[in-house]
Order: structure tokens, then sequence, then C-alpha cells
């Protein structure tokens, strides 16, 4: 440190100004304090502690413990150095507070003695979990809190809180690693030890300073093109909820061995080793959600200067990790990928996750906090002294989680844990207990394959699980014999002719206004197939029925079922790009719009289509939603949907009183067990307009007057009916 430097610190620590001038607030503490506005009992905090156990002996034999006066003076020379526990939010009439420093906010080092507990550290673990699930007030508490909790003779606990205004992970662990320097220093009756520490004064500078800057604007652009096509953020659970107050953490230590193996495959690529773990989670992610690509939320320091890396401050970031997994990529081409997007990301660090979700995804990120589960590698201090006492750093908590955060901690000791943190609103207990163990054992078979192993062809499932999957997926074995489709409809036709089966709920046409009958529908469904026929459509040939909801459409898709074909079903309003990409792949036959439909339909009388298609045959073929890549065609025969129509028989019977909707767009799989379901078990068919299934109060008024029985809904639009519902009745 340079002569101007130690003036500069020792100036600041001397001085006796109670208030400085107004700090601008930074980027990151703007998000802060509009984010805890939002979630005012969500703590916005870190937490951790450091444990001592008094394992060195005094000149009396007694264990050495921790001297609150001594810890009271490190921690008041810290907060001198560093500022940020002396921040002071006022109220203005502005939407935003002013910041200043306050110097004559002391902070006090709380005591509690818990050592008359039956049990001592149960109980002062209790406390701090209760003190740590209260959300502190920005504008009246301190911004840092610090507790002494006795638990014992020689055992003790230094218990720290730190609001994200002031502090970020890094920030915390520093202002840690401070005390215990001036604990020692103090005991050592040694000179205080000097840091070249910015004030918050020069990191709100720093600030202002880079977002009026080239680089910012250079960051901006990168983060423009590279999240230009961002998929919808993944997660784990099918639950949605707001962030918990207490976030649910489960730990492991890692084996020697499997410490040994990842940073061994981290040398023999050329990355880190947080690289390795990170691919891992990415993986994970990818495969339990079936996707090609893994959007990760990825923590970075923002600490791109020598001196801010000796200060505290909110200066951390989280930004976007995409990791693309084709379906042939290797263990290397992972561990690559990752290490170079991990690389682009560490460049354009400084640029806010705020700025990226509100200015760069727009409304496309109107429901994101951050990118997806949170992967957090850090290097860890796990022992800190104070002088002759020893101490073990314990991180509880690095801020609210929205979904789940892997937390990685490579202690500088040689040794590794794996904390999985989730939202307890969202993920049960056996969930997070089973995601922490899947993600430990895959992580150790990624690292455990060779380089050229596939990623696919690693299990995202546990050794006993995957033992255990043949009898968890194969239930009773139903003997179905070698029908197919039609042979299941023609039965059901001949069983119940007269029975309605096909209800248009708003007909277009005054003819049809009435129902059809099994028998109608079944003339009409093989006059159309003998037309199809005619034409050469046959076994294993393609049919685009590009038909908007209605009855045409149903009867199209049955027609090309009954003459032999595979139908893939086309929406008429897809974009022109994932159209023309749809048709290019399954390159149809045949292509049924309204006019081919018209010219299908000229000759009613026609004889009846001849039966070409076996159980092994095409019945139909799906294309994915496309929302991670390009969609993929799927082939379904006859005998898969025979068995999926059999299985739902035989677990929800439909009969000739049951009436189900046909709500699902026919481009997605389940519009399939729709279209036929009721019509190989005598029941009917309502069909609604064909923009219908978006209107919560269409589908109610529809559900009433028709008396429907069955149908089938996600998630969000089951909320969304429920609500509408439930404001009803309000009213």
């Amino acid at each position: 440190m340079t002569t101007e430097d130690t003036i500069r610190h020792t100036s600041r620590i001397e001085s006796t100004s109670d208030r400085d001038p107004a700090i601008p607030m930074t980027a990151a503490q703007r998000g802060i304090f509009y984010a805890q506005q939002l979630e005012p009992d969500v703590p916005l905090t870190i937490d951790a502690y450091i444990e001592f156990r008094g394992d060195t002996s005094g000149s009396d034999g007694a264990p050495v413990d921790i001297d609150p006066e001594i810890l009271q003076r490190a921690t008041t020379l810290t907060e001198l150095e560093t500022e940020a526990s002396m921040l002071r939010l006022t109220p203005t009439d502005d939407a935003e507070p002013t910041l200043t420093i306050d110097r004559s906010r002391r902070l006090v080092l709380g005591t509690q003695d818990f050592s008359d507990a039956a049990d001592p550290r149960a109980a002062a673990l209790a406390w701090i979990d209760d003190h740590r699930s209260k959300s502190p007030d920005m504008f009246s508490d301190p911004l840092l809190d610090t507790h002494l909790l006795k638990i014992g003779p020689g055992h003790s606990i230094w218990y720290c809180r730190g609001h994200h205004i002031g502090y970020d992970g890094y920030a915390a662990m520093y202002l840690m690693l401070r005390v215990s320097s001036h604990y020692t220093a103090i005991v050592n009756d040694a000179p205080p030890p000097l840091a070249d520490t910015a004030t918050m004064a020069e990191i709100a500078s720093m600030d202002v300073a880079y977002r009026a800057s080239e680089k910012f604007l250079a960051d901006r652009e990168y983060w423009s093109q590279h999240l230009a096509d961002l998929p919808e953020s993944a997660t784990l659970t099918r639950r949605s909820g707001p962030a918990a107050p207490l976030s649910t953490v489960r730990s492991a230590v890692l084996a020697d061995d499997l410490v040994n193996r990842i940073r061994s495959l981290a040398r023999a690529h050329r990355v880190r080793p947080a690289s390795v773990i990170t691919a891992a989670v990415a993986a994970y992610v990818a495969r339990f959600t079936d996707r090609d690509e893994a959007v990760l939320s990825l923590p970075v320091a923002a600490r791109d200067r020598d001196i801010l890396r000796t200060s505290a401050g909110l200066i951390s970031n989280v930004v976007p990790l995409r990791v693309v997994l084709d379906d042939d990529a290797t263990v290397a081409d992972l561990l690559a990928s990752v290490n170079a997007e991990i690389k682009n990301a560490v460049r354009h660090q400084k640029f806010r996750h705020e700025d990226i979700v509100a200015d760069i995804l727009g409304a496309a990120g109107a429901r994101r906090g951050f990118f997806g589960p949170l992967v957090n590698v850090m290097l860890f201090f796990q022992h800190i002294d104070f002088g002759p006492v020893h101490g073990e750093l314990n991180v509880l908590s690095t801020g609210p989680i929205e979904d789940l955060s892997v937390n990685v901690y490579d202690s500088l000791d040689g040794g590794m844990s794996v904390d999985l943190e989730a939202n307890p609103n969202i993920y049960s207990d056996d969930e997070i207990v089973t995601h922490h163990r899947r993600l430990v054992e895959f992580l150790e078979a990624l690292v455990t394959a060779t380089p050229e192993t596939t990623v696919s062809h690693v299990s995202v499932l546990r050794e006993c699980e995957a033992a255990e999957l043949p009898q968890r997926t194969t239930g009773a074995h139903v003997e179905l014999g070698e029908r197919t489709l039609v042979d299941l409809l023609d039965e059901a036709a001949a069983a119940h002719p007269e029975a309605p089966v096909l209800v248009a709920a708003h007909p277009r046409d005054p003819a049809e206004s009435s129902p059809l009958s099994h028998a109608e529908f079944a003339r009409r469904t093989r006059s159309l197939a003998a037309a199809l026929q005619d034409r050469g459509i046959g076994a294993e040939s393609v049919v685009a029925v590009q038909l908007r909801r209605g009855l045409d459409q149903v009867l199209a898709l049955h027609a090309v079922v009954r003459a032999g074909a595979a139908f893939v079903p086309v929406d008429p309003d897809e974009p022109a790009d994932r159209l023309e990409h749809i048709l290019a792949v399954a390159a149809p036959d045949l292509i049924i719009g309204e006019a081919s439909l018209a010219e299908l339909r000229a000759n009613p009388d026609r004889r009846d289509p001849v039966t070409v298609a076996g159980p092994d045959n095409t019945a139909y073929l799906l294309f994915t939603s496309g929302s991670t890549g390009k969609p993929k065609g799927v082939a379904i025969t006859h005998r898969a949907i025979v068995n999926r129509l059999g299985w739902m028989q035989a677990r929800y019977p439909l009969n000739g009183s049951d009436r189900v909707l046909q709500k699902t767009p026919a481009t997605f799989d389940v519009s399939v067990w729709e279209f036929f379901w009721p019509f190989v078990t005598g029941a009917a068919l309502v069909v609604p307009s064909a923009d219908g299934h978006r209107d919560p109060w269409y589908l109610r008024d529809v559900i009433d007057e028709h008396r429907i029985t069955t149908v089938h809904f996600v998630p969000s639009m089951l909320t969304a009916f429920s609500a509408a519902l439930s404001a009803d009745a309000d009213t």
C-alpha cells in the first residue's frame, strides 16, 4: 500500500464527520431496493456464522473462547474501513431514498447465552433461523447485524446477517476475513492490517462511470444478440409460488475420490473445476426437462478492479448461461461449450441482470427474476482463525431463492461440498432430497465417463432408481391383440349406431346444428377415406390436415386413419418458418385444406375404403413445440394409440352418458385422445369454436350448456379457468 493509500485509510477510520454527502444509488442497489418493496416480508440478506469450538487450551487448561470485547473492537474497525454497515437510507418524496454514510451509526455486537438449554447448539441455531426469517427494515434496522451466541465452555457462534443493499456474498466473506485479521492483530498486539478499500461513494462513482461508458454499450449489444431467442426458463418442478423467507437446504460433502476426479477432468480439458460442475448441472437440467438447451443463472463477482476485491458493498451480478446440448454432444463437447460460455459471460458480467430482464427480454422477461436454476461455485475458506481460536465458517443463505440453487463450496483446504438450496413453496422436502442425491450421482457419472461418451447416455436417474425403473414403468400386462384404431372405431360404431358422437358447440353452418350419430359419422369418414385411397393414399402415406378446429377437422383426421395413412395436424395460423419446416420434414403426400376437402367430398356415395393399415403402421405424426430448437417429428403407431386408449378407458372409463370437450389444439399430443377416445367408447365429442380454448369464460359456458363431463387443462389454463369461476361467484 502506498503512503497516500495509508493516509487515506487512516483518515477514514479517524474521521469525526457524522454524515457524508449523499451517495447515488447504484444500479445493483436500486434493483435490491425495489425488489424489497415488492416482497417486504422476504429477507434480502446474506446469512452466515462462524463456530468456535475452543480446541486450544489457555493457561488454566480451559479451552480458549472468543473474546466479546475484542470481537466488538475488530468489528468496529472493519465497519469503519468498509462503510457498508453505516449506509443510511432516508425516505424522500421521490421514489428512491437518499443514501448517506452515517458515522454515528455504530455496530453493536449482540450477545445471547444458550449454555443452560437442554441442547445449547440446537437452541442457538433455532434462534438464528428465527432471526434470519424476519425481513429487516432498510430504513430503520441495521444493514449489518452481528451476534455472539454462547453455547458452552470454549464453544460459541458468531452470527452475521447483512442486507443485500450493502453486501453481496463476496463482501460478506471479505468482512468476516477482515474482522478475523483485526481480531488476530489485537490479540497479538500487532499494528492493524491495512487494506486498500473502496468507499461506498467510490463504488457508486465507478457504477455511474460504467453506465456512461462504451463498455456498457458493448455489453448491452452482446447480451442483446446472445439472448435474441432465449427459451422459457427451465424448472425442475411443476408448481409455482413466491420465494419463501427461508429456503430449504440439503448438503453433502463430496468424497475425496470424486473431488479428485473433478479436478483431474478439469486439468485434462484445461478448464476450471467450476466449469465441470456447471456442465453437470446444465446437462442434468436439460435432461430432466427434456430440452436440448439449459439456461442457468450464473452469479458473478463483477469486481473487475483490484480495489473492489478488497471492498464491501453490493457489486455482484447474475447473468444467464446458455448451454446447448445436441443429441450427439460428448462430455468433451459439453465441457468446451460451458467453459466458452462462462468466459463470454464473465467478459460482460457488469451488465446488470435487471437491465437484461427489463431492456433486452422486454415482455418475454416480464415474469423472470433470474434466468433458471442458479449454479454458484465458490472458493471457500472453511476455517477462519481469530487469533488462537479456530473458527469454522457456515454459509446459511446468500439471498432468497425463487426456484433452486446449486451451491458448490470449493474449499481452499482441498475439500468440496454441494448444497441444493430450494424454494419450499414450490419443492417438497422429498423432491429436494431426491434432486440433490440425483445431482451428486449424475456429477459422479459424468466425470467418470470417457470424454468421448455421449452426454445423452449418462443417466439422470440414481442407480437405485434405474434398477427399479422396469418395475415402476411396466404395469399389469394386457393383451390387446392385433387390433388397429380403425378396428376400435368400427366396433364402437356398430355397438352405438344411433348414439350422438360429434357435436358442434357453436356451428358455423346450419347443417352442423344437429349432432352426428356414430353411424352417420362412420359413413362420412369412410367416404372421405375412400376418396383419399382413390388418390393413392394408403399405408405409410402421410397426409397433412391443415384445418382449424371444427367438425371438418375431426372428420378429416378420422378419414386419414381409415385410409390407412398417418395424419399430421398443421395449424393454418402457424408462423411461416415453422410451417415450412414441418412440411419439409413431414413431406406429406397430400395436404387437406378447405378447398381440397370440398373436392374429396364431391362423391358422397363412394364405396367403403379398403383396410390397409396394421398395428405397426403409423397412425399419426406430431411435431414438438420447438421451444428449445427446431420442431422434431414423432411417429406413433396404431398399436401405441390403441394401448393408450385402452389404458385410459380402464383408468377413467367413459360411457354413453359422457361428453368430452375438444379443447386441446390438434398440434398437441393430448388432443389425440380427445379426437378418438369418445368414438371408441360410445361417448360424444363436443367441439367449441376455433379459438374458444383461449377464453375461460367461453369454456365455462360451453361446459355448462353441453353438460361436459371430461376436459383436459394444463395448470396455467386451469388457474385462469378457476379464477373466472371464482370471479363470477364473487359477483
